[in-house]
Formats: structure tokens, sequence, C-alpha cells
């Protein structure tokens, strides 16, 4: 397979929309992958927020009686559903504040038919207790990141039976919510946020085509030895890492002042896109 598509979400935080800004012509320019993404909330503000002219935006609805105030897990079960909405295209989800920094996973895409569904992050949460996170419990106890899945939008559909109206299926993963404890006494704090995780290993662990599911374990034998947590402190010497090492992604840190720094970064990494 090759990739079609790179799909984020995100609403209108700060903090994460001034990613898609900034480096969403990165996919497109470097890697001549289409970046798509699905924005939650307000046509007022999506125009406010989103640079719309370098890949695919689509807004959905807000449905505030099931709906987080922050973090809003809508946003993120947003990724499965708008991959679903290409039913050919082969799409790959993404973290909005990850920024690649190899063609890793594009290339790993060419060993997998279309009939693949791939997780390449299957051993991010091995060895977790129950309860970590207030989300470790599904009725198989196994748990995969929403990053980097990566299918023909079709199977997404299929593997995850997806509702055609986001609405529809915005509901239906809701009333899923009591099979993982969500909200509980021990972490109240968490809401409903991890919903989207939750949901989707539950499904994924009991589809029964398994032998379509191919689960990877990069992220503990390869991808965590090979990202950077970038913050206002360290970039200068990250910066001179990444142009010497072998790092395939850079994760921005949303805090310790680092977006004053950001345009900064990327062009760095990235010059020609001054």
């Amino acid at each position: 397979m090759n990739i079609d598509r790179v799909v984020f979400c995100v609403d209108n935080n700060p903090s994460y929309f001034m990613f898609w800004n900034n480096y969403s012509y990165i996919w497109k320019d470097y890697f001549n992958i289409n970046p798509t993404l699905f924005f939650i909330g307000s046509k007022r503000d999506l125009d406010a927020s989103i640079d719309q002219t370098a890949g695919d935006v689509f807004r959905l609805e807000n449905i505030e009686e099931i709906a987080d105030p922050s973090p809003n897990w809508l946003v993120t079960w947003s990724l499965f559903w708008g991959a679903s909405q290409f039913p050919d295209d082969t799409c790959f989800l993404s973290g909005i504040d990850q920024v690649p920094l190899s063609d890793y996973y594009v290339q790993q895409c060419k060993n997998f038919n279309s009939e693949d569904y791939i997780v390449f992050f299957a051993d991010a949460y091995e060895g977790y207790s129950l309860n970590t996170l207030g989300y470790w419990n599904t009725s198989t106890n196994l748990m995969y990141p929403s990053s980097h899945h990566l299918s023909k939008g079709k199977n997404f559909k299929k593997i995850y039976d997806i509702e055609d109206d986001w609405a529809d299926e915005a509901n239906k993963v809701f009333k899923s919510r009591d099979n993982f404890y969500l909200n509980n006494i021990y972490y109240p704090q968490s809401k409903l946020w991890g919903l989207d995780e939750c949901y989707s290993s539950w499904i994924l662990s009991l589809y029964p085509e398994q032998s379509k599911i191919k689960y990877l374990n990069e992220f503990r034998r390869n991808h965590v030895k090979k990202r950077i947590d970038l913050n206002a402190y360290n970039y200068k010497s990250v910066i001179s890492q990444i142009r010497n090492g072998d790092v395939l992604e850079v994760t921005f840190k949303k805090n310790l002042g680092i977006h004053e720094h950001f345009k900064e970064i990327l062009n760095s990494i990235y010059p020609s896109l001054n």
C-alpha cells in the first residue's frame, strides 16, 4: 500500500490547531501525501483558526450532550470516522503534534496489501496495569493508541461498523463507555478522555477476521528510541541532534513556552518552508 491521506483531528484549542497551520504543508510538500483534517466545532471557529489551503479540511459538529468540555473525546474519535469517509484511499492516522522527520512509515506501508489493517504501535501500552490512566479496562485487556493506524477507508468502516452519519456514530461509541469504567471513582478527572482508544481497541481485539489485522511492535522496538520530545529548553540542541542522527519524529510539548519557538524550530528542520 501507498499512503494517500494522513488524517488529523482538532478543535479550536490553540495548543493544538497551530500545529496543523504550520506543518500540514510538510506532508504535502515533502512526502506527497494529502493532509486531511477533521475539525470539531462551529464554522466560525474553523474559519478563525484553521488554514484551509494546505490540505482537505472538514468540519463536524460538536455534539454537546455527549461531549466533554476539554479534552473532548469526540475530537479523537473523528480520526476513525474520518478515515472511513474515503473508502478507496489508504489512510494513516496521526496525532496533530507529531512531525515526521523520516519516510520510514511511508516505506513500511509498502509491505502490506489493500485488505490489511495495520496497528503500528500494538506494543505501546504493554505492561500497563488495570485502571492505568482511568481507561485500561476492556473485555480483552488489550489497548492500542489511536495514532499510527493504517488501512483503506473501507476497512475502517467495516471493522468498526461505522455509521454514515457523524452524530449516529458518535452516539454509538458514547453508549459503549460503561464497558471501560470511564469517569470512575479512581480517575474522575479522566471524564471520557480515552474512549476512542478503549472502543477501537475493544473492537479490534474481538474482530473475527484477525488475519486481516497486523499488530506490529514498532513503538518500543523502534519508534520511541528515535522520537524526540521538544520543549523550550532543549530545542536548539535537539535541532543539532536531528541533523546528525536517525530521528523518526519530533513531538512538540505543549507547555514550557514552546509555542514562541515553534516556527524557528520548524524552519530549522525544514528550511525550504521559509
